[in-house]
């Protein structure tokens, strides 16, 4: 197969599974949060919009999260949401995903197949929930490279995962999209070419049942609307940010002593 073919769609899923085994084989080759040098942290910024959903319907709330977990899974994690505010600082071990070292070993394919269905959601088609919460862990850079390829090569079984082509994030960057869709919700996600980094998580409705136009912009079945950006980066202090691209996100106040 040429790298045209790797990147390009010839039809819907002709492809997808070539790409998720090329970006696994890019994942597995990287270097992951545990590999820095002690003293710094693995920066990542993550903001979208997700819905928020009552007795009366849902709507569409801001959010954003930003970490800083250095290699010993301690760190920082500052979030906002509808207006709440919470900031966390944690000790040695305690930040999420910590459960994947230990699973690294004989079987550990079969057990990060079992963490996945055990935490997807439950209210959705298998395979379409499988490959959400397998691009939600991907979209988590504490995620080991072990861990990466193999959730890579996991969603590379999902028969109906869509190859998408090239797309850009809401933040300008460049990248190759893969979905799937059920119930009329395609769930896309843009990956980066270069590290195999998920750049946007976003929820599309490709199928109104009214026969409107398909939309990102209204919530349902808390799907549809919500889109969710990363960006990552190694710093040297809790609070600090990196530079994408020559732009510096807002600086955030480091926690009090």
């Amino acid at each position: 197969m040429t790298e045209s073919e790797f990147w390009h769609p010839s039809g819907p899923h002709a492809n997808a599974s070539s790409t998720l085994l090329r970006l696994s084989q890019i994942a597995g080759g990287s270097e992951g949060w545990e590999s820095a040098p002690k003293g710094t942290y693995i920066y990542t910024r993550t903001v979208g919009e997700s819905p928020s959903c009552d007795d009366s319907g849902c709507v569409l709330v801001r959010f954003t999260r930003e970490s800083w977990v250095a290699r010993d899974g301690s760190g920082r994690i500052v979030e906002s949401r509808g207006g709440e505010h919470s900031d966390r600082t944690f000790g040695a071990g305690e930040l999420p995903f910590e459960d994947f070292m230990s699973m690294l070993g004989p079987g550990f394919a079969d057990q990060l197949r079992s963490y996945v269905e055990e935490h997807m959601a439950t209210n959705q088609p298998h395979d379409f929930a499988m490959f959400g919460e397998i691009c939600t862990l991907l979209g988590e850079t504490q995620a080991v490279p072990e861990a990466r390829l193999v959730l890579f090569r996991l969603a590379a079984t999902l028969p109906d995962t869509e190859l998408l082509g090239p797309m850009t994030d809401e933040l300008g960057r460049a990248g190759i999209g893969v979905g799937y869709t059920a119930n009329g919700i395609r769930h896309e996600v843009i990956f980066s070419r270069d590290s195999a980094l998920v750049l946007e998580e976003r929820g599309v409705q490709v199928a109104p049942a009214d026969g409107s136009t398909p939309s990102t912009g209204a919530a349902s079945d808390g799907v549809a609307g919500s889109w969710t950006a990363y960006y990552s980066g190694p710093v040297d202090s809790l609070g600090g940010i990196p530079y994408w691209n020559g732009i510096a996100w807002e600086t955030v106040p480091s926690p009090s002593p």
